[in-house]
């Protein structure tokens, strides 16, 4: 009966060998990611709605817009 290369008898005649697991996930790092891009400054309703119109949400900069002329409008009054 031939043995593998590198073992050293594990556990005596009829023992167990030992299965070594690579590419196990072994929980959360604590080194941070990173990547993506930094989540931008919410300042005016219009400068949102001139973001989510790049992202292709049109409903969204279309509720943005209308709030935008609101505070246009309560600052003219």
């Amino acid at each position: 009966m031939g043995t593998w290369k590198g073992d050293s008898n594990p556990g005596g005649p009829g023992g167990r060998t030992r299965k070594i697991q690579t590419n196990v996930p072994r929980g959360r790092t604590s080194h941070g990611g990173g990547g993506g891009q930094p989540p931008t400054k919410k300042c005016c309703p219009m400068n949102e709605a001139i973001q989510s119109a790049r992202r292709g949400q049109f409903r969204l900069a279309r509720r943005y817009a209308r709030m935008s002329v609101r505070v246009l409008v309560a600052r003219v009054v």
